[in-house]
Parts: C-alpha cells; structure tokens; sequence
C-alpha cells in the first residue's frame, strides 16, 4: 500500500521553490532494505548522512534531505515512511519542472530509465543553475531576433511602401551588421562569455526600445542591424555556455530546451502583433515591450557564472598554449549553414508579407496562424533533442531538414486547410533538427576559439540568407512564392548532404576527445 502526503511548500531567499513530500509504504523486508540504499538514479545520487539519513551528491538542488522511518509489522513485513524536502536548483523554472521531479522522487527508476522530460545525464546543482540562467536569455534573444521579422510588414505599410521587394532589401540592410556580432564573439574567446553576454544583451535591448521612436524605415533598418547582431552574438554564446557546462551526453538536449525558450521568445512577438493593428504606427507599441526585459537581462547577469572550460582556457593561454582551429570542419559547417539560410531566412521572413498579401490575413490572423502551426515544433525539439543525445546528431539533422523543407514548399504553394496542415508539418519536422544541428555549432570548435568559429560560420551563413533574399524578391514578384521556394528548396538539401558526409559525429563524446588542443 502506498500513501503521498504532498507537504507545505515556501519559497527560499533566492526565488527557488521548496518542496516537502511524505511517501508511506507497507512493504517486505527485502523491499525495505532497498530503499535504505542510497539512491543513484538519473534524478539524484545520495550520500548517507547518518542512519536513516540521506542528502545531495549529485543532482539539481540546492538543498535535498530524505529521512526514513521503519515500524515492523510482523510476519516480515513493515510500514516504510519517507519524509523528502527538496529545493530545486533551477532558477525561474522550479514551478515548470515541480510536477515531474515530485513523481520521479517518489519512486525509485529502474537502472537505464529515464524520464521523457529530463535530460539524459543527471546533472548537478551548478549546472541546473547556468541552464536556467540561460534558458532565460534564450527568451530575450528569441523576442529581440523575432521584432524586424514580425512587424517589418506593419512598419513598412506605415512608412508608405508594401512590396516584398522592399522588405528584403531591409532584411537584407539589416544582416549587414553581422560584423558587430563577429567582434562581440571574438572577445567573448579572450575576455569571457560573461561579460560580453551582459554587453551585448544590455545592446540588443536598448536598440529595440530605440526602434519605437524610429523618424524613417531607414532608421528602422540602422537600429535593428545592431539590435539583431547583438541578439544574434547571445543567441550563440548561449549555447556555448551550455556545452561548455552540460554532460556529453545532454548537449542536445540543452539546445532543444534553449531552442524553445528561444521560441517562447518569440511568440511573446505574436502575442503582441495585435497592437500593429491598432492605427497608424500601432508597431511602435511593440517595439516598448523590451523594457520589461531589463530587469531580467541584469538578474541573470549578476547570477550567471563564468563557464569552466573558458577559466581553464583562459589558465592554459597565460602560460602559453593555443587552440588551433580544424579548417575543414569550418568549412564544411560554414556552408552548411549557407545554403540553408539560403532557404530559410526568406522563407520565414517574408512568411508573413504572404499571408498579409496572398491571403488576406491582418495582424491578428497572422498571430494566430504562427502560435497555432509553430506549437508543436516544441515536440519536434524535444524529439529530436533526444535522438541526437542517445542515437547520434547526423541522421536526425538530415531527415528533419529533408522532411521540412518538403512540407514548406508545400505550404507556400497551397490554400486552405492544407497551408495550416503543411505549415505545422513543416516546423514540426524541421525542429527535430534544430538541437543537433545547433550543437554542432560548439561541439566542432575548440575552447578558446568556439565563439569567434560560431562567430564567422554565422556570418557565412548570413551571406546564405542575403543570397536567398536577392534571388527570392524578383521571383516572388514576378511569378510568386511557390515558384521562388521551390528554386531555393535546393539549400536544405545540400546541408543535409554536408552533415551526412563532412560532419564528424560527436554525440556522447566529451568536447576534450573531440577537439584534442583543449585542456583536460
């Protein structure tokens, strides 16, 4: 027989919830004498600290104790009662993951199990703190990368011009920043992924809030360059703080979760595209929201700590010794990511201009449309983030894009029903391979030069999408999307080739083994 007895909850000096449970069972001897063993599973491993007393040796809290208590029955029988109080070490995120660790807590998992929500290593107090610290940014960097993209319909209309043409060529002005983006990378390998996390998060918020009071499209376009080439430098150093923290074993799985908190980011924009339906300059309300972010972006500034592997780099350079970056491996992820911004960069960017002008759908249609078919990506990340971790990162990369990009031509060239149907298969495929095709971003590169390799594959990659662009205006103009996506379709095609053949595999594979130069 089994009882749970959820006990009172409070809050520690820090924000993160503590949690008190109760479990009773009426078990055998050879029951009991298994849970007087400390435990060791994906979730916890314990240490014991006196009889009937068990705490943390591993696992993602900052304070955890069980007690138990045996009363005998007889007949070989007694009644087991577990008193567990726990505080997860997971900042802003303990009430996301309360329900789960409750159930994983109460029972003990079989050897090999693990959860569908947990990662696929067990993880520690320190590192459950940088992914939440992270996770959070990912949110902010998702908001400010998604701003331009969402309203550049809205503003350009306000401004008095509405063709495609003329948001790619801002979309492309605003790509042209990407050497802000490359400084801030290079700097993060020689002063840290802090600090220039803190510069280019403050950088990329104060730009958008500059963006409201915007005189001309053109100013629009300047202070959006440097706003998204500083959400794009956090976009990368994010993940590789995570790699830099994570188990080989979790890396994907990190990134999927940065991967939909990036999203979560972005649908903060669709909930807001209402207000560009407001009147005349109604985007300008959407370009305020940022102010809320501020005191969040300087919370997780004074939280997040210097990653490990950056202090051992930055020990092994004062007394001499260098990373060398393997040139090939450069290359072949640089086109990689070339040819499929190629597709994608338009794809998405002028997605809206489409509905707003072949379909007839206004801001609040628009919303609903993304947050309705881009959802489910959620379950294509963790899916694939998963995959990519316990069965390796290049055929998980090669179907989602193969698969996604299929359904999204598709999308482009139907009505109806079936461009939501073909919309929603599209991002639910392609999202299975966003965690392993982003984790290869810090995986293929060495410690002191990760950031600044990111940096100037990103930069190709913005090349990929400013020829994307050039070649998808006049044929959009002229005979439509369908046509124009189709021709473009052949990028994610030919990055899947590059995965499958140039790629090395890495999962399950610690950063040191994959790329000797770093220190042990």
């Amino acid at each position: 027989m089994l009882a749970v007895y959820p006990r009172r909850r409070n809050r520690s000096a820090g924000g993160q919830l503590m949690a008190k449970l109760t479990v009773s069972r009426e078990l055998d001897v050879k029951e009991i004498a298994t849970l007087l063993e400390p435990r060791d599973d994906i979730i916890v491993l314990e240490k014991t600290d006196g009889e009937g007393r068990y705490t943390v040796d591993e696992g993602p809290f900052t304070h955890y104790v069980r007690t138990v208590a045996v009363v005998p029955l007889g007949n070989g029988r007694a009644t087991l009662t577990e008193n567990l109080d726990y505080r997860l070490a997971i900042p802003y995120w303990s009430w996301l993951f309360a329900v789960p660790f409750r159930s994983a807590l109460r029972t003990r998992l079989s050897p090999g199990r693990i959860p569908w929500w947990a990662p696929p290593n067990r993880i520690d107090e320190r590192t459950a703190k940088v992914i939440g610290l992270v996770c959070a940014l990912a949110i902010v960097e998702g908001f400010y990368t998604s701003l331009l993209t969402q309203t550049l319909t809205f503003t350009a209309s306000d401004f008095g011009h509405d063709s495609a043409g003329v948001e790619s060529r801002i979309f492309l002005v605003a790509r042209i920043g990407i050497p802000i983006a490359l400084g801030v990378l290079w700097l993060a390998d020689r002063k840290g992924r802090h600090r220039l996390l803190a510069f280019a998060a403050l950088g990329s918020c104060s730009m958008s809030l500059l963006t409201a009071f915007a005189p001309s499209l053109g100013a629009v376009a300047g202070l959006q360059t440097v706003s998204r080439s500083l959400a794009i430098a956090v976009s990368i150093l994010i993940i590789i703080v995570a790699a830099e923290e994570l188990p080989a074993g979790s890396r994907a799985y990190a990134t999927g979760v940065l991967a939909m908190a990036g999203g979560l980011g972005a649908g903060v924009v669709l909930i807001a595209l209402p207000l560009a339906d407001l009147g005349p300059g109604g985007w300008r309300y959407i370009y305020l929201v940022p102010v809320v972010t501020l005191p969040l972006i300087i919370d997780v500034i004074r939280r997040l700590p210097e990653t490990r592997r950056f202090a051992a780099q930055h020990e092994a350079e004062q007394e001499g010794l260098r990373d060398h970056i393997i040139v090939k491996r450069l290359v072949a992820y640089a086109g990689a990511l070339f040819v499929l911004n190629f597709f994608f960069a338009p794809s998405a960017q002028l997605q809206n201009n489409y509905l707003n002008d072949q379909r007839g759908f206004d801001g609040l249609d628009i919303s609903a449309f993304a947050i309705i078919t881009g959802a489910p990506a959620g379950i294509g990340i963790v899916v694939g983030g998963k995959l990519a971790d316990l069965r390796g990162r290049k055929v998980v990369t090669a179907v989602g894009l193969t698969g996604g990009v299929l359904f999204r031509i598709l999308h482009f060239a139907t009505a109806g029903i079936w461009l939501w149907i073909f919309a929603l298969l599209s991002g639910l495929v392609f999202a299975a391979a966003v965690p392993a095709l982003g984790v290869f971003g810090p995986e293929l590169f060495p410690t002191g030069r990760r950031a600044a390799s990111n940096g100037a594959a990103t930069a190709i990659s913005v090349a990929g999408a400013v020829a994307g662009f050039l070649v998808a205006g006049p044929i959009i103009d002229g005979i439509g999307f369908a046509w124009a996506f189709t021709v473009l379709g052949i990028g994610p095609l030919l990055a899947a080739g590059l995965v499958l053949w140039q790629f090395p595999e890495t999962a399950n594979r610690e950063l040191e083994e994959i790329n000797p130069d770093d220190p042990s």
